[in-house]
């Protein structure tokens, strides 16, 4: 199925094809790179250590390859999803049908939310998160957000009511002797590999059907992400905010766009 080629929406590199982006294991493309700087960025100023997020990214990557608008059954969607400018917030509010099981449980995203929600507007809970609070589905920020959203009122997590209600969108699991709470896996610390926090990740949040393959690479990605920020801590600046001098041919960054090297 043809898909149109990825972009920059929002700051983010966008692809409704979960290989849209390039390589999904242990190779990633400068895009991936670029998403899983921001992705860790937002995640570390939400509390997760890096150890926490390793292992969130290392889901991330299996499950969309780390395009936040990657989209499970895009045949199902308006004119195959080929672009996002077909799936927009209003389009895909009712992609999650509860009324017909056949539908259920296409995720979409990065780590492929695929739940319902009767909350006002009623549907697809990440795109109703986004509409909610005046968020693009697609654009990572939403989702990143809304991971944080997840963490603060699971009944695991931070535990805030909602409406005199917690949720409960973490399973508790056990990994290496600890009973693994989502309060716990935030605050995960290097005394425990990458690698189990994918696993924690992967079981106790995105909850996949089992596959010894598909958690292998989960905790692969897991660790290459850990190590690729300790040896690259410091994002590069976006090739998107860059341009060609016109007279000798060097990197200039665009008029006041200030960027950290």
């Amino acid at each position: 199925m043809a898909t149109s080629p990825p972009r920059v929406e929002g700051g983010w590199w966008v692809s409704t094809a979960a290989t849209g982006l390039g390589s999904t294991h242990l190779n990633p493309s400068r895009a991936q790179i670029a998403n899983a700087y921001k992705v860790r960025s937002q995640l570390l100023a939400y509390g997760f250590t890096e150890t926490a997020i390793a292992g969130i990214l290392g889901n991330m990557q299996k499950e969309s390859g780390l395009s936040p608008a990657a989209i499970q059954k895009r045949s199902v969607c308006p004119n195959n999803a080929d672009d996002v400018n077909d799936v927009p917030n209003s389009v895909m509010i009712d992609y999650y049908d509860h009324t017909t099981p056949t539908r259920d449980g296409y995720g979409i995203g990065l780590i492929q939310w695929d739940s319902y929600t009767t909350t006002n507007p009623a549907g697809c809970a990440l795109v109703s998160y986004a509409i909610r609070y005046g968020y693009t589905w697609y654009i990572g920020d939403c989702q990143t957000s809304r991971i944080e959203f997840e963490y603060l009122h699971d009944s695991t997590g931070a535990a805030i009511p909602i409406d005199g209600r917690t949720y409960n969108w973490w399973t508790v699991y056990r990994f290496s002797g600890i009973d693994w709470t989502y309060t716990l896996f935030k605050q995960m610390r290097s005394n425990y590999s990458p690698r189990v926090a994918a696993d924690v990740y992967r079981a106790c949040r995105v909850k996949p059907q089992y596959d010894p393959t598909s958690a292998e690479q989960r905790r692969d990605n897991a660790q290459f992400w850990y190590d690729y920020f300790v040896a690259h801590p410091v994002a590069p600046p976006p090739p998107y905010l860059l341009c060609m001098a016109h007279k000798n041919n060097e990197r200039k960054v665009l008029k006041n766009v200030k960027i950290r090297l």
